[in-house]
């Protein structure tokens, strides 16, 4: 008798501990809220793992039977919180054509930028300039001499560079660099590396190269022959 006495009071304390929880008769309505919709991204995905947890305990899902299915549920809902905070979280790169047509809008704010390093690097202490094309035009990017450890092809006659995204502060008209426009990378990664380029002789190149060393041939071939009949 003492010990069931004890469990009731004991569910009546547990039970006390709920009475200001008013259940949702629709879990959904957590993200279709006005005040969801203003959330900002991370905040709508973690109404959307809110939601799906309520969902399935009103609904009965929590239980061991369904252990496999609660395990690819979760799986599913982190890979869509993934995309959808990639999606409104990443920062587009931007061309050399926007940095140039867009300078006064872009000015002193941090921006994205990829292309294939030409020219040589050339060191300032422990800074260095590189120029990134992005195949439209050269961008000179201010980095730290510790990320000259990505580079290790130039683009050139004989090479193509390696590719290299930058993110940094772009400045229109750079006060420390003599108004030059560029970007101080903050960062900086390796997309693709670079490699030797092998030029092949076009055809019509060949022919005339055959030819001219034809010529070259006759005309020595000429000029021993005429040396011979002079000293008979």
């Amino acid at each position: 008798m003492k010990k069931s006495q004890k469990s009731k009071v004991k569910s009546q304390k547990d039970n006390s501990k709920f009475k200001n929880f008013i259940p949702l008769k629709n879990p959904l309505a957590v993200i279709a809220s006005p005040a969801g919709a203003k959330q900002s991204p991370a905040g709508i995905a973690s109404s959307l793992r809110f939601a799906a947890l309520l969902a399935m305990t009103k609904w009965g899902f929590c239980n061991a039977r369904n252990v496999k299915f609660i395990f690819g549920f979760w799986f599913v809902i982190l890979v869509f919180d993934f995309w959808i905070l990639n999606l409104c979280y990443a920062q587009p790169t931007v061309s050399s054509v926007e940095l140039i047509e867009k300078a006064k809008e872009l000015d002193g704010q941090e921006v994205i930028y990829e292309g294939e390093v030409i020219g040589e690097v050339m060191t300032r202490g422990d800074y260095s300039w590189v120029n990134l094309n992005d195949g439209l035009n050269a961008v000179g990017i201010w980095m730290g001499n510790n990320s000259l450890g990505l580079i290790y092809f130039a683009g050139g006659y004989k090479s193509r560079g390696d590719w290299l995204r930058v993110r940094g502060v772009f400045s229109r008209a750079c006060r420390r660099h003599g108004g030059d426009l560029d970007i101080h990378a903050e960062e900086a990664v390796k997309i693709r590396s670079g490699r030797l380029v092998k030029h092949r002789l076009v055809g019509e190149k060949k022919r005339i190269v055959l030819i001219l060393a034809g010529v070259c041939l006759c005309f020595l071939i000429g000029q021993l022959l005429s040396r011979k009949l002079k000293t008979r």
